[in-house]
């Protein structure tokens, strides 16, 4: 019962990353912030949407919001034993660690 439980809020999460995805993609970052939220509130050890939501925060101006969230991000993923993350870890890191260096980069200014 607990992996069904489990299996379910990953695939509502994996959904509200999807569409997180489409409305960023259109240029409506403060719908995308609010399902890369919800995905996050639903799976909140998964570091990917806690990075989307850093991205989305960025482009929403949203700096301080945006360096807490790819923080988390960064702080999931060092503790992540995933493969998904283990393979590409490098470019993970990479990718999220400049989501918070332009937020703070923002915020200084």
């Amino acid at each position: 019962v607990s992996v069904l439980y489990w299996r379910s809020f990953m695939e509502a999460a994996e959904a509200k990353n999807r569409e997180g995805n489409e409305l960023f993609v259109s240029g409506d970052a403060e719908a995308a912030v609010r399902c890369y939220a919800e995905a996050s509130r639903l799976a909140p050890d998964v570091p990917k949407f806690h990075g989307n939501r850093a991205q989305a925060l960025l482009s929403a101006e949203k700096f301080a919001e945006a360096e807490a969230a790819g923080m988390k991000a960064l702080q999931l993923l060092d503790a992540s034993p995933t493969s998904e993350y283990t393979s590409m870890r490098s470019g993970w890191v990479a990718k999220w660690a400049f989501r918070v260096a332009q937020a703070r980069i923002k915020l200084a200014r």
